[in-house]
């Protein structure tokens, strides 16, 4: 999870030197007494309190952890107070951290979340700190509760969003966590963009959660904001294996793939050139074929691509010309797909926006790729 809190919080206050006043009413029933401030926070500690805490202060920032425990556990035998328990769960908190120690953080966290009048900054960074230490326990609910609390107060933050994000995907709740990011990217705003790691966990949280139409959403947001290779491979092969296209409509998004240079693997440009060949473009699969070879990622001399080279080979011997697709949304990306290769872009544009717009059972797929292809044609010169 993001880590993003305030220092935990480094007592500078020395009990030791806090000056001992007389306690009156009934209070003074329960023996001798002392007032301090800490943070402008006026507390009421017995002696023994105020004794073994000056013990515990001596200590917090040492490095001998057999002193620091028997001091600890000296504070913890007498810290009957709610004041003390206070003081307490401060020291405790600070070795904790130094230890990097969640036995001891989280206690101690327990009980200053727990107490009344903390100021609002404070009580976020406590929570903030708690929640990660829930989550990475995966104690989901518990980090649920945390964070939710921290939304509740600091309502339009846009990486408390973040974190809630990820607790929501953590427990399955994936729209949840969807809506959650969507929200801190809008509220991020648009200069500078919002993380590309963002983009990426929503991208991410739609494929879990087998969630097409947002892995297209997440996809498309991303290549907009960071539109580098590496990311149309990431969105693209997402999309492949969430919406699993059939047919022509998965060669059409192989040619999109090798379109923008998201071909990467051996298997990617044997299995296109294996569903060209069946669909009648052999002249084309050999083209895919001869690419992955001089781009080095296909070893042209391996089974089985010598064998498809020869299928090819006698394909381009025997008459005949692709069948034409019976959907006429492919029909029409297809066109637009050429016009855009033939650097016709505005004609391009036109035509892909008309396919992005449109819905159906027939083209499902095709709004989708055609959305793709103009985020592409926008970053062509």
């Amino acid at each position: 999870m993001t880590k993003r809190w305030a220092s935990l919080i480094r007592i500078a206050v020395a009990i030791a030197a806090s000056a001992a006043m007389p306690i009156h009413g009934p209070a003074a029933a329960q023996g001798p007494q002392s007032s301090m401030e800490l943070d402008g926070v006026r507390l009421v500690l017995s002696r023994d309190e105020l004794s073994r805490l000056s013990d515990l202060n001596q200590v917090v920032h040492g490095n001998n952890r057999a002193l620091q425990d028997r001091a600890l556990a000296a504070a913890q035998a007498v810290a009957n107070s709610e004041d003390a328990r206070y003081v307490l769960a401060l020291y405790q908190l600070e070795i904790g951290r130094q230890r990097r120690d969640d036995a001891l953080r989280a206690p101690a966290l327990d009980l200053l979340i727990a107490r009344r009048g903390v100021a609002p900054a404070k009580l976020i960074s406590w929570l903030e700190v708690r929640g990660d230490i829930a989550f990475r326990a995966r104690d989901y609910a518990l980090a649920s509760a945390l964070w939710g609390r921290v939304a509740e107060l600091r309502p339009n933050d846009p990486q408390t969003l973040v974190n809630l994000a990820q607790v929501r995907d953590a427990e399955g709740d994936h729209r949840g966590a969807i809506d959650l990011l969507a929200r801190a990217i809008a509220a991020r705003g648009a200069t500078p963009p919002p993380p590309e790691i963002w983009y990426r966990q929503w991208l991410s949280i739609a494929y879990n959660g087998r969630l097409v139409e947002q892995d297209a959403a997440a996809g498309r947001a991303l290549l907009a904001a960071y539109p580098t290779a590496e990311n149309w491979r990431l969105a693209l092969v997402s999309y492949r294996q969430a919406a699993a296209p059939q047919g022509g409509a998965e060669i059409d998004l192989l040619r999109l793939m090798r379109a923008v240079g998201a071909l990467a693997h051996a298997d990617e440009y044997q299995r296109f050139a294996q569903l060209l060949l069946q669909a009648g473009f052999a002249p084309e699969a050999r083209s895919v074929l001869d690419e992955g070879v001089e781009r080095g990622i296909v070893n042209g001399i391996h089974s089985p691509i010598p064998d498809i080279r020869r299928e090819i080979e006698r394909a381009l011997q025997r008459p005949g010309r692709p069948a034409a697709p019976a959907d006429d949304t492919a029909t029409r990306f297809r066109l637009a797909a050429a016009l855009a290769l033939a650097g016709r872009r505005p004609e391009a544009e036109a035509a892909f926006r008309a396919i992005a717009g449109a819905s159906g059972a027939a083209g499902r797929w095709y709004p989708d790729l055609a959305a793709y292809w103009l985020l592409w044609l926008a970053r062509r010169a």
